[in-house]
């Protein structure tokens, strides 16, 4: 059988026709494997992106929050009294009479 299909020109044409037909499907595949590989390459770009700004976004949040942590501490500071007059009264004082800033 071997003989008859290689001399067999109808043989021979439908299975040259089959091998085309296979290499046209194994080139689709081919190319939309690479397709789908380079749009997860492109997604891989995208979630370091966004990692990384949500991690810059976090680190400006905490340092935010460290500040309001200071200026809530600083408040309570300034608003401590001495007896009965409030701090930030005495540092007023303390700055015109030491450095001649005068009060606003």
């Amino acid at each position: 059988m071997v003989l008859g299909f290689i001399l067999d020109p109808k043989l021979c044409r439908s299975h040259l026709g089959v091998q085309t037909l296979l290499q046209q499907i194994q080139d689709k595949f081919q190319t939309m494997s690479d397709q789908i590989f380079g749009r997860i390459d492109d997604m891989s770009i995208l979630i370091d992106n966004l990692e990384g700004n949500l991690t810059n976004f976090l680190m400006k949040e905490q340092k935010v929050k460290n500040k309001i942590a200071i200026l809530q501490e600083l408040n309570v500071l300034i608003y401590t009294e001495i007896s009965g007059i409030p701090l930030f009264i005495y540092l007023f004082i303390y700055l015109f009479v030491c450095f001649g800033i005068p009060f606003l």
